[in-house]
Order: C-alpha cells, then structure tokens, then sequence
C-alpha cells in the first residue's frame, strides 16, 4: 500500500493539541454510544484521544459526521510515521541509517530530508538534521540526561552539520560520527 506524502504531516498539525496528560484514553462508553447514534444520524460529533509518540502526548481531536474515523486515521499515520522516524527503534528507517552511515530512503524519509535541508540552507544551519550526537551526548535519547563537558560539546559539533552528509537521489550517506534526527521538524 503506498502510503500518502509526508505532507499528510501538515494537515494533522490541524487536529493536533499538545496535551500534559500521560496515557492514552478511549473514549468512554456512554460517550462513544452517543456519539454513534449522532454520527448515525449525520450530526456534526467530537471526538478525541490522548497518544504517545515522537516522545511527546498529543491529543488529536476533531469534530465532524466523521470524527471518530478521523482521529483514528491520524492516530495511525502518527504512529506509522514514529516508528519510521524513530532514532530509538531498530525497526526504523533512522535508526538503521544511524547505525550503517547511511541507507535508501522511504518516500517519506526522503521528502522530510529535502526538507530539513532547505531549513539548514535556509536558516544558515541554525536547523540541523545531523545533530543526534549531540543529543546523545546530553543523554536526551536515553534515561540518564547528562551535562557535558565544553570539550566534548566541541568535539561532537564538530561533526554536526547538514552540509557534510550526501543526498543522491534517494541515497543519503553521513559523513563520519554523524547521525540525523528528526525531531525538530517531524511532528509538522
């Protein structure tokens, strides 16, 4: 099944509100039945729900004859788009370009690293896909966030830096002790 552009990402950003709540709630009974006997009759109904990824709560809503098949849509591409962006997964796509220095991309990997290196051009590296190392370095990929030396902060900037990787065709290669994160721009 070909999946749509990640473009799909923007038009979530709609019926996306992030949440302080942790978890992920269903709808409560009564409240869903009511709002099937609405949607049943073509009134206009609300529905919402609380999910957990790309390391943050969000709670999609959307109000609509339609809603609940809504949400459940958006709920699905979040997750589907997390588990191919994750830096922390070794099923994903980024987590595999992470470990081998580089891979084929996915059309939707492709058109967020085009992207992210429009921002980087764009902004005069201020946007840096390939900051994962140093994300790894102050431990926000893991458990144990730390606070680095300035050495060793110099060090691994020193490997940052979007234009140092290659992008041919659909091929993307890091250069060395670099790794890409997405988590500046995935969520749209």
């Amino acid at each position: 099944m070909k999946h749509k552009p990640l473009g799909i990402i923007l038009l979530l950003s709609g019926v996306l509100c992030l949440s302080s709540c942790a978890g992920q709630q269903a709808i409560p009974p009564a409240a869903s039945s009511m709002a099937a006997a609405a949607q049943e009759q073509g009134e206009p109904v609300t529905a919402s729900r609380e999910v957990f990824a790309m390391d943050t709560i969000m709670t999609i809503q959307a109000t609509g004859v339609n809603a609940q098949e809504a949400v459940d849509a958006a709920v699905e591409e979040i997750q589907r788009l997390d588990t191919l962006l994750s830096v922390g997964n070794p099923a994903s796509e980024v987590y595999a370009i992470n470990q081998h220095g580089s891979g084929i991309l996915s059309e939707d990997t492709l058109l967020l690293t085009q992207r992210s290196l429009e921002l980087y051009n764009s902004t005069n590296g201020a946007y840096d896909m390939t900051v994962y190392p140093l994300m790894q370095l102050w431990g926000f990929t893991g458990d144990t966030p730390a606070l680095p030396n300035d050495e060793d902060i110099h060090t691994v900037l020193s490997h940052c830096g979007s234009n140092k990787l290659q992008l041919e065709g659909n091929t993307l290669t890091l250069a060395a002790e670099q790794g890409i994160d997405f988590g500046g721009i995935a969520k749209g």
